[in-house]
């Protein structure tokens, strides 16, 4: 037998102390509670052994010991914090994208996240054929509403990087229209350009209308829907006042804490958010009754203001399930009001109910 040398058996002995003092670690300082606040979902449980599905069993155990470490964000921000900080990277598979002057950007434009900004610079965009078709979709929906006494308002939110493009790394260019213009071209102007308009303000107001560290629009940026839907509301409902940036007031302030594309990062320190607030000074005594809301997160930001027009609001989510004539009609709304952003416009451009077409 040979003889086993010092060096191996001393590797050997820090390799069982790091498992050692790792399991130690891990059995007096596991995190507290069940939810991934990060990741925002449940952490992994402890799983239970299942005779044919080892591989699973202990792939199950890694994922377990990861969720509940202590220090595995500590760990993870410091590495991110480095790697930005010396080469401007982002997260090993770029879901964030680092911009200019502390701006950060989702990498995707549309539903499935797959193509990332191509579609943006014009590389996926729809055919005229399709843009007609998400069109032609709305203007039916606004057609069945229109013979059931419903007023029927669309509000299409254009994305971050379509507004604060200036923002973006030069690598990001756009070539030619993207699924946003055609839809706009198609519509003929039956639909709001918030882009045009967002483009045309970020010049004019000593405000930003999305946040630097969030996919979202801010509380400013969302106002500018709400007044939008208090014109229209104002044409067929005069008690309700069309609304503008002189109902509210502005307040902005400097946070420390960035928001979802920061905590994607795992970013804790060095970092800064333009938190704009507003408040609606002008009160609404008399209301439109009712209004029937499909949205995604966009929604967030406006319904403070949007409810003040309202008795009474109903809403859910855009993707819980798919838009039929008879949800609305059963709501019993004055107002249906559908909020989506660009990034889900394929939801718009399927089949409809054919309830509609009735």
């Amino acid at each position: 037998m040979s003889k086993i040398s010092l060096s191996k058996i001393l590797f050997a002995g820090i390799f069982i102390l790091f498992l050692t003092t790792n399991f130690i670690v891990f059995t007096f300082l596991k995190s507290n509670g069940n939810k991934d606040t990060f990741e925002n979902r449940n952490k992994t449980p402890f799983p239970t052994l299942i005779a044919d599905n080892y591989k699973a069993y202990f792939t199950s155990i890694e994922n377990y010991f990861s969720d509940n470490f202590q220090f595995k964000y500590d760990y993870i921000s410091n590495i991110k914090y480095l790697r930005r900080k010396l080469f401007n990277f982002s997260n090993a598979n770029k879901k964030v994208i680092y911009g200019k002057e502390g701006w950060m950007f989702l990498n995707a434009c549309i539903y499935s996240d797959i193509k990332g900004m191509d579609e943006y610079c014009g590389l996926f965009p729809w055919t005229p054929k399709q843009a007609k078709h998400a069109v032609d979709n709305i203007e039916t929906i606004k057609k069945f509403c229109e013979k059931n006494n419903i007023l029927f308002i669309p509000i299409i939110c254009p994305s971050k990087h379509t507004i604060y493009y200036d923002k973006l790394p030069p690598v990001y260019k756009k070539y030619q229209n993207n699924r946003y213009d055609e839809l706009m071209i198609q519509s003929n102007g039956s639909l709001i350009n918030y882009r045009e308009l967002f483009i045309a303000q970020k010049a004019i107001l000593p405000y930003p209308l999305y946040y630097k560290t969030d996919t979202h629009w801010n509380p400013l940026g969302a106002y500018f829907s709400v007044m939008d839907i208090s014109k229209i509301l104002n044409k067929k409902f005069p008690e309700i006042p069309s609304l503008t940036l002189n109902d509210i007031t502005i307040n902005k302030t400097i946070s420390p804490v960035g928001l979802d594309l920061a905590k994607m990062e795992v970013i804790n320190y060095d970092v800064e958010e333009d938190n704009v607030q507003i408040n609606l000074t002008t009160k609404i005594p008399n209301k439109v009754h009712k209004a029937f809301i499909i949205h995604d997160s966009y929604y967030d930001y406006m319904k403070v203001e949007l409810k003040q027009l309202f008795d009474v609001t109903e809403e859910r989510e855009l993707f819980k399930k798919p838009i039929t004539a008879k949800e609305i009609l059963d709501n019993k709304p004055d107002i249906f009001i559908l909020e989506i952003v660009e990034r889900y416009l394929d939801e718009i451009n399927g089949d409809l109910d054919k309830g509609f077409y009735k």
